[in-house]
């Protein structure tokens, strides 16, 4: 998951970056790291707002009961 955040923060203007960001969160939320997958969704929502990611991003922080800002 470490690898995939750093590659966005590398490339964040990549068009990938949002997709990365995705499956480190999935990887944190395997893991059992809530809280570290939900900052990361946020992360997408925030800096990601158009991508199709960010809307997937929204409704997984939902799902987890969490607010998406």
């Amino acid at each position: 998951a470490e690898k995939l955040v750093e590659y966005c923060e590398t490339l964040p203007t990549s068009p990938f970056s949002p997709l990365a960001l995705k499956e480190a969160a999935r990887c944190y939320v395997l893991a059992g790291d809530s809280g570290r997958a939900q900052d990361i969704l946020r992360r997408i929502v925030a800096a990601y707002p158009r991508s199709p990611t960010s809307r997937a991003a929204r409704s997984e922080l939902t799902r987890m009961g969490a607010q998406p800002n």
